[in-house]
């Protein structure tokens, strides 16, 4: 509303149709498309292997997905699936085992489940950094918060109408540039909404950082490691882990015994740790009635800090139980360990578990 006002007091054009914001100015783009878009105009080796390691692929899954469905799994002529490579490669499926309608519906479904972390490691493979853009890339960035849509909107605001630090525009010309940045008529580019959501989530980045050395240095702690270990696993390549289990990163910790652990240390209750975090925008509390039941609180990071840490933009979904004792050796920094070394030790500790239970799978 405010916007308007002051299009059409400053504004001579009386067209209020073209001041009417909708989020498909940002467009809707496939992983596919995306992974095309990171890779464009790049000719380097590791570039071309991975083109034609997908080439191949697609050629093998021509020759057995029914033509009439080529579409939904991006093997048409103009079309690569660079996301259904990924997941076929890195998990080493025979995609000659899809012959019958019902098994191309089960695949399609597969594929659809991990989607968004094969994107990310898709871009890590042809050496490439993930694109964020499109509108269900900017609705995950708010995370279903208002305050947070409005910041998004905010950096893509400054930057569209003010040019970035460009300030010194007159009323009129500052009109024009709202009407065209509220105008369903002009689409915002990839590039545009990439450079925006990478710059709200480093900046979200920055102020986890600024904790370090403060009264909330045990927040800091506690963010970056959290931060560091998902992006391992998202990122993890050694048996598929990113794709085989995809956007890991609900974190489940049982708050009465890590409150019995650090009894006698300065530190609040960790429910009121993260209840603090959450209200300070860089965690979600996603507990079920079953947590609540069991002393637990699972809870995961803002999907914000998505493109700054290149992760899945859906954020984490898979839960991951933290131990307590681990946990608190990192907040409290009794013997000094920087968050780095502790998420690579609590992702060895997840990696080794994983493959035990799958050397049990029947």
């Amino acid at each position: 509303l405010r916007l308007n006002n002051f299009i059409s007091e400053n504004s001579k054009s009386t067209r209020q149709e073209e001041a009417r914001f909708s989020l498909k100015k940002c467009g809707a783009y496939s992983y596919n498309s995306l992974v095309e878009e990171a890779i464009a105009r790049y000719q380097r080796a590791t570039v071309q292997d991975f083109r034609s390691e997908v080439g191949a692929t697609k050629r093998r899954m021509r020759s057995v997905i029914a033509s009439k469905s080529h579409d939904s799994f991006s093997i048409t002529e103009s079309k690569m699936p660079y996301v259904e490579h990924t997941i076929i490669s890195l998990l080493k499926w025979d995609i000659f085992k899809y012959v019958t309608h019902n098994d191309q519906i089960r695949l399609r479904k597969e594929f659809h489940r991990k989607e968004g972390a094969a994107y990310v490691v898709a871009c890590l493979l042809a050496g490439r950094r993930p694109v964020y853009a499109g509108d269900r890339f900017v609705l995950w960035s708010s995370d279903g918060n208002i305050r947070d849509f409005l910041d998004v909107m905010a950096e893509f605001f400054d930057r569209r109408v003010h040019s970035g630090d460009n300030r010194e525009q007159n009323s009129g010309t500052i009109a024009n540039q709202c009407r065209r940045f509220l105008s369903p008529k002009e689409k915002f580019s990839i590039a545009f909404q990439n450079e925006c959501l990478r710059a709200v989530s480093q900046s979200s980045l920055q102020t986890i950082k600024a904790m370090e050395n403060t009264t909330d240095e045990p927040n800091y702690y506690l963010l970056q490691g959290l931060g560091e270990l998902q992006r391992k696993m998202h990122h993890s390549l050694t048996r598929g882990e990113a794709v085989r289990t995809p956007e890991r990163g609900v974190f489940v910790v049982d708050y009465e015994q890590f409150d019995r652990l650090a009894a006698g240390h300065q530190l609040p209750g960790f429910s009121g740790i993260v209840r603090r975090i959450e209200r300070d925008g860089f965690l979600r509390i996603v507990n079920s009635d079953e947590d609540q039941e069991k002393t637990e609180i699972a809870f995961r990071l803002h999907r914000r800090l998505a493109p700054a840490l290149e992760c899945s933009p859906r954020g984490a979904y898979e839960r991951v139980r933290l131990d307590p004792k681990l946990l608190l050796r990192l907040l409290l920094q009794v013997e000094p360990i920087s968050p780095r070394e502790w998420a690579q030790s609590i992702y060895d500790g997840l990696t080794g578990r994983d493959a035990r239970q799958r050397s049990f799978e029947i």
